[in-house]
């Protein structure tokens, strides 16, 4: 967290303000130890950096168990809700639009195989009764 500070706060510096930090930390630290302290300061952020990037590699391969899968929906969805919201919507969309073309193939597949010969069951059926000289209704599909 406190590197996201550090970088929040040199996104806000302007040009004149760094100046003045500049001019400060010469008046302050003397030209023989400005450019080394400089230094000193940017590999720290380095390090800083490097650290703050393998805790979020190390945070995202927890994650990405599927033990943490809830876990990780769960944060995405405090992140970001309304885009979380609106996936789960398509997702329902998509299942019931799946859903209604499952019945209506299994309600066409019904009926054309009803009307081929000797098919379906139900026909086979039929059609032995029909030769014993019993009348039975057929099964609706």
């Amino acid at each position: 967290m406190l590197v996201g500070a550090v970088l929040a706060l040199l996104d806000t510096v302007t040009f004149p303000e760094l100046l003045t930090l500049l001019v400060i930390g010469l008046v302050v630290l003397g030209p023989e130890k400005l450019p080394g302290m400089a230094r000193q300061a940017g590999e720290w952020m380095a390090k800083v950096r490097s650290v703050a990037q393998n805790l979020q590699r190390e945070v995202n391969d927890v994650l990405d168990e599927p033990e943490m899968q809830s876990l990780r929906e769960l944060g995405e969805f405090a992140a970001r809700p309304r885009a979380k919201i609106a996936e789960y919507a398509r997702n329902i969309s998509d299942d019931d639009d799946s859903s209604m073309r499952l019945t209506a193939d299994s309600a066409t597949e019904g009926s054309a195989g009803a009307s081929s010969a000797g098919s379906s069951p139900s026909t086979a059926a039929t059609r032995s009764a029909g030769a014993s000289g019993a009348e039975s209704e057929p099964e609706a599909t």
